[in-house]
């Protein structure tokens, strides 16, 4: 096995931030999921397909606080249907919160990134790559490069 990885990427979305490295024969991805765990794995590159999957698609958080925010805006238009329900008092205002909040995540969260999904031979997800953060420039590269390095491994495993 090398020392020296041959790449290194961090994609950072709301929800998770992730670090994937290149060595010759394998990738290793670690990460953080927010309010959840950590996680760290290694695949070795003959073990991945060189088809990839691309898709766009929204943060999880959109889904969630949209229904959030419906639900609590009927909520809110119901109970100030009732005396004692109105703008004019704490507890009718309370009940504008999580309407703005949900409007606040959803706006952060509108927004489609592009995600790659790297599978196993018999079509498992094994990992994928997020276009964020700080390096996002750099992600078609990191994507041509992986795909790269699995084809050499698949013709090196053929050849011997």
């Amino acid at each position: 096995m090398s020392e020296q990885p041959l790449l290194t990427y961090t994609d950072v979305s709301l929800t998770r931030r992730q670090t994937l490295t290149l060595w010759s024969d394998r990738v290793g991805v670690a990460g953080s999921v927010l309010l959840g765990h950590d996680y760290q794995a290694a695949f070795p590159l003959k073990g991945i397909s060189p088809y990839v999957q691309r898709v766009a698609m929204r943060d999880r958080l959109f889904g969630t606080f949209l229904s959030l925010g419906v639900i609590s805006t009927l909520v809110a238009a119901v109970c100030y249907q009732f005396p004692g329900f109105n703008l004019d008092t704490t507890l009718g205002q309370l009940l504008l919160l999580p309407p703005l909040v949900s409007l606040i995540v959803c706006g952060c969260t509108f927004k489609k990134v592009a995600f790659t999904q790297f599978l196993s031979p018999q079509g498992t997800l094994l990992f994928g790559v997020v276009k964020g953060g700080k390096e996002q420039e750099r992600y078609e590269e990191v994507v041509a490069r992986l795909v790269e390095e699995i084809r050499r491994a698949g013709e090196r495993e053929g050849e011997g």
